[in-house]
């Protein structure tokens, strides 16, 4: 089987360079394809973004290439999915060939009104991979009793992010060394209410003043802009152990952590995965506009004052487990999964 994999921005481009290294490793042929205008910058070494086939989803569709798929995972806006799968189906029947299976889905973990919203937009498509069994659920319940048919739904696990930390960094928290580092995620658009991100800088400028033997890393979860969400003049005079990691570290900086925070960044899941304290900062409400909503239940959510002193965060419980499992993380034959799914629908096509 040979499977190419489209995206269009620095998320799905990284999570499918790593799909494509486990489809490979089962003994398939898989090519990413993706010209990205920016690799600098992002949260992802540079190398991870570089595709096998250096062609926009559009530029693809007019390459020879895309009639060697048996099948297509095409992880772009969900806006353009459907004139890309409609433009596709439209040359395989003018070439009287017949089209390859094309499956999508969300990047990271949805929930409710933001995973409907996704999943309707590509029902384009003939597979849809979601990551958990809690998602898959949701979904039936979207379509129950629909007098149209709607593409089967997948669990494929939290296949955007690698399973395991790099080596040496799987040490578990008890062994983790002092200096301990409390690593925050920083969004570009979380939190959203106004004044909202100085009050967790405020928050973060404290903790350093009290717990100097602790190092605060600020890293950004997006593609550093400028200016960006923390300004140049909120920097100066910082306390020394407040530090903002470089660009291209996310998972190394996660990795390596004590404790991990966030309000509603997605590679949280990777801390909570690998065991690391997590939390999620409840301080500016539970919104679906925040992202946030899908970590009720994950008892992770706390209130920045419940912690005085950095060493607080180290008594926090842990996730809960049926949570993350029902979330993607219960999940770990993603890849089989959806090659399964694919011969399925060969098979039936033929």
């Amino acid at each position: 089987m040979t499977i190419y994999l489209v995206s269009s921005n620095a998320n799905s481009a990284f999570a499918c360079h790593l799909l494509a290294g486990e489809i490979r490793r089962r003994g398939e042929d898989c090519f990413t394809v993706s010209r990205l205008e920016q690799q600098r910058l992002t949260p992802y070494p540079a190398e991870t973004l570089v595709a096998d086939v250096p062609l926009t989803a559009n530029e693809f569709l007019n390459s020879p290439l895309i009639h060697q798929a048996n099948a297509l995972g095409v992880f772009i806006n969900a806006a353009d999915l459907e004139k890309f799968t409609t433009i596709y189906r439209q040359i395989c029947r003018q070439l009287d060939k017949q089209p390859a299976p094309i499956f999508s889905g969300p990047t990271f973990p949805l929930v409710g009104d933001a995973l409907v919203s996704d999943l309707m937009s590509r029902q384009c498509a003939d597979l849809l991979i979601v990551h958990g069994e809690r998602q898959v659920e949701e979904a039936a319940a979207m379509t129950f009793n629909w007098s149209n048919p709607f593409p089967k739904v997948m669990t494929g696990g939290l296949w955007f992010m690698p399973e395991r930390p790099a080596i040496g960094q799987l040490s578990g928290v008890k062994t983790v060394k002092t200096p301990h580092t409390l690593v925050v995620l920083a969004q570009n658009s979380a939190p959203i209410l106004k004044g909202a991100k100085l009050d967790l800088y405020r928050h973060l400028w404290t903790w350093a003043e009290r717990s100097p033997e602790w190092k605060i890393m600020i890293q950004m979860d997006h593609r550093r802009e400028e200016p960006s969400a923390w300004t140049k003049d909120e920097r100066e005079n910082k306390p020394e152990n407040l530090i903002f990691s470089s660009q291209e570290q996310l998972l190394e900086v996660i990795g390596r952590c004590s404790v991990c925070m966030t309000v509603s960044s997605p590679w949280i899941y990777s801390a909570m995965a690998w065991g690391r304290p997590s939390v999620i900062i409840g301080d500016y409400g539970i919104r679906s506009d925040q992202g946030n909503q899908a970590f009720i239940g994950s008892g992770s959510m706390h209130n920045l004052d419940h912690f005085k002193t950095l060493d607080d965060l180290l008594k926090i419980k842990r996730t809960n487990s049926y949570w993350l499992n029902s979330m993607g993380w219960g999940i770990h034959n993603g890849p089989q999964r959806l090659l399964d799914s694919l011969n399925h629908l060969q098979h039936a096509s033929s």
